[in-house]
């Protein structure tokens, strides 16, 4: 039973040692996705026989992806396998701080696209930016389109919009000809939105001319 453990442990040992250098020749190589998830079959390997291998392989992994926080993990290695509480406590620490930046940096995120409507709405830019896309489909499809994509590109936060969801699907509509399409998608939006009379005019214009077509 003793020579079966120790020969399992030269048999992880030497998979770990060349899971570690397969991983190393794929990250020189530029191929980091490669690399990554051979670094994790090196920790698997060293685990049990070397864990401090298995944290050195895993902080190469986490270079090749530092959006994947591995300090909660090292933490677990420090604590169960090497026995060192105060290593433990200094990841599980970090691990700790990068939850909590990563969550404020959705919650700065969240705050700045609801400052971003709210100027939009104060300026009345939707509106205008609507309009202008409905008066150029009146007139030219491809030409309404195209101011459609670039206010979209020039102001991501319009992206956001009922008003920018709605003229893609008009469009899309106006496109294939499909007239069910375009009154369902038309009639969703005024379900939950009030429609002027100048706005109305001009979709009543696109509805004839699509089926005149």
């Amino acid at each position: 039973m003793y020579y079966n453990s120790i020969a399992w442990e030269l048999k992880s040992q030497t998979a770990g040692d060349a899971f570690m250098q397969c991983a190393n020749i794929h990250a020189e190589k530029g191929e980091s996705h490669n690399a990554y998830y051979v670094y994790h079959n090196a920790v698997t390997c060293f685990l049990n026989v070397d864990p401090l291998m298995a944290i050195e392989a895993l902080r190469k992994a986490a270079l090749l992806n530092r959006g994947n926080s591995t300090d909660e993990r090292i933490a677990q290695i420090y604590k169960r396998y090497c026995n060192d509480l105060n290593k433990a406590s200094e990841h599980y620490e970090l691990a700790s701080v990068n939850h909590e930046g990563r969550v404020t940096l959705v919650l700065i995120s969240v705050q700045l696209v609801k400052k971003g409507l709210s100027t939009m709405e104060y300026y009345n830019l939707r509106y205008y930016m609507t309009a202008t896309v409905l008066c150029k489909l009146c007139f030219d499809l491809a030409v309404g389109k195209k101011y459609l994509l670039a206010y979209a590109d020039e102001y991501p936060l319009f992206g956001f919009t009922e008003n920018c969801n709605l003229l893609k699907k008009l469009v899309d509509a106006l496109e294939k000809k499909d007239t069910s399409a375009f009154d369902s998608a038309l009639f969703a939006y005024q379900s939950f939105n009030v429609v002027d009379w100048w706005t109305e005019g001009l979709l009543r214009k696109l509805r004839a001319a699509l089926t005149a077509n």
